[in-house]
């Protein structure tokens, strides 16, 4: 679409944190604060699973926090790609 930019999960979650989020905070209930707190926490992984592995903000979860509290400011695609890693190099003449 025109004037789009894609963005990796990771760069999207930083444009909300740092150009959406500020302007909606006031307005949240404190349970949403602190939703979107803990994925900022996790995507900086300063949380810990019991195991003392990080807990990771995946980007399912970014797009459902994104769709959530940022409605019409993002767009977020879905893909699979295959590919086949044991093909032999193609042939240069």
């Amino acid at each position: 679409m025109e004037n789009e930019l894609e963005l990796s999960a990771g760069e999207a979650w930083l444009d909300f944190y740092r150009h959406v989020y500020p302007n909606i905070k006031a307005g949240l209930e404190w349970h949403e604060r602190k939703r979107i707190s803990q994925a900022n926490s996790d995507f900086n992984g300063r949380r810990k699973k019991s195991d003392g592995k990080p807990q990771r903000l995946g980007p399912e979860r970014i797009a459902d926090i994104l769709m959530t509290y940022a409605p019409g400011r993002y767009r977020v695609e879905y893909r699979v790609a295959f590919f086949r890693v044991d093909s032999p190099p193609p042939v240069v003449e």
